[in-house]
């Protein structure tokens, strides 16, 4: 899979399109691609624009003060924070929702989703690190299995059900997602490219 151009030092803004949304993203960042998948869930019309985290164009400071990903242009506001733009796209177009309507259960999720959001975290440091990773990856692993665990509580492909995600997730293109081969409530989630987007 060929990587998506990212924009960096020197670059403009491209053009934004009538009519469309536009996502600020980076194409490997869990956090962006949690908004993406809200997005293409939500089947808000968007366009992305990926940029160069380690090499920040000076344009973007305007859009994002610290330059963070993701950043997402509606109708001339914009929303940082993952979490935060999932919040106000779940109550500015509620169908599907992203939780479930049960106030329990909802919690439980959000629960869920600020569990995973350190984990990724977490994970990220892990893959990037040069230090030795087997501890890491124990705790990344144990982690990953009580999340497992949950789905086979519930007796669901997803923490919402069975159609599509409704909480984050994290890149299973990395090397060392071998956790995969045994979770196949995750491994599902990457055979449906309809739900995560290009």
């Amino acid at each position: 899979m060929m990587r998506p151009k990212h924009l960096g030092q020197g670059s403009t803004e491209p053009p934004k399109e009538e009519g469309k949304s536009r996502l600020y993203s980076m194409h490997f960042c869990p956090f962006a691609q949690r908004a993406r998948i809200i997005c293409n869930v939500k089947k808000i019309p968007h366009d992305i624009v990926n940029i160069d985290l380690k090499n920040k164009p000076d344009w973007y400071f305007k859009i994002h003060p610290k330059g963070l990903v993701p950043a997402l242009d509606l109708e001339g506001q914009i929303l940082v924070e993952s979490l935060d733009i999932a919040e106000f796209l779940n109550e500015k177009y509620p169908d599907p929702p992203l939780y479930p309507a049960d106030p329990e259960k909802k919690a439980k999720d959000k629960e869920l989703i600020e569990k995973f959001s350190k984990l990724t975290a977490a994970w990220s440091v892990a893959l990037h690190s040069k230090d030795d990773k087997s501890s890491r990856e124990r705790s990344i692993t144990d982690a990953l299995l009580k999340m497992e665990t949950e789905l086979v509580k519930r007796g669901t492909t997803f923490y919402g059900g069975i159609s599509r995600p409704r909480t984050s997730h994290t890149s299973t293109r990395h090397p060392g997602s071998k956790h995969l081969n045994r979770d196949p409530n995750s491994a599902c989630y990457w055979s449906r490219p309809q739900v995560h987007g290009p």
